[in-house]
């Protein structure tokens, strides 16, 4: 098993109320038949806490693992959704590759090419080979405005994908997550949990 799973493990079971004791106390004789029964989704669905109620990190983690538990369906939209993260991100790192590339190539390119246009057996004028030197430094600031704006766009989809991830948490009622601003920073509590949904959903 996982250290991090393990220790989230025993961090849970620290956290219950409910010892071994207690339960190898119980009279299993004396439980209805009826009760014995395989709970229905119903029950299920009302064993969980009520997500809005939950304030703090060890409640958020008793929830997560018996959601997980109990209905690994919720938590397999969260799987999709960060493996769509990784293959958006993963695409803006190949196309800024290719950028770079692209503008590396060029630089290149006139790196070889100047020596022939200083050659003095071509006998061009100083005030073509002034043109030429502007012209390299005007290519070089229209390569690094043209990745700036790259880097900036990326920004903006990644603040835009953010807010739809906090819009999807809070849709499945992911406790700390009901109610968050887009505009204020994730307290501990939550990004202690994102890292556990993390955990869960790599594992």
């Amino acid at each position: 098993m996982d250290k991090k799973i393990a220790d989230l493990l025993q961090e849970l079971q620290s956290s219950s109320n409910v010892t071994s004791n207690q339960l190898e106390n119980v009279d299993k004789s004396s439980i209805p038949l009826s009760k014995a029964r395989k709970p229905s989704d119903f029950e299920l669905n009302n064993s969980i806490e009520d997500a809005e109620k939950i304030k703090t990190y060890p409640a958020a983690l008793r929830y997560i693992f018996a959601l997980n538990s109990r209905h690994p369906e919720k938590l397999q939209k969260l799987r999709k959704m960060k493996a769509m993260q990784e293959r958006q991100e993963r695409n803006w790192s190949l196309e800024r590759q290719r950028l770079v590339q692209h503008f590396e190539s060029k630089t290149k390119l006139q790196e070889i090419l100047k020596p022939l246009s200083s050659d003095p057996k071509l006998k061009q004028p100083s005030n073509c080979l002034n043109d030429q030197t502007n012209n390299d430094s005007a290519q070089t600031l229209d390569d690094n405005r043209a990745l700036q704006e790259f880097d900036e766009q990326v920004v903006q989809l990644t603040n835009r994908m953010y807010k739809e991830q906090l819009a999807i948490l809070a849709d499945l009622k992911i406790p700390l997550f009901l109610s968050v601003n887009n505009d204020e920073e994730l307290s501990e509590d939550q990004k202690r949990l994102l890292q556990l949904l993390q955990d869960l959903l790599g594992a």
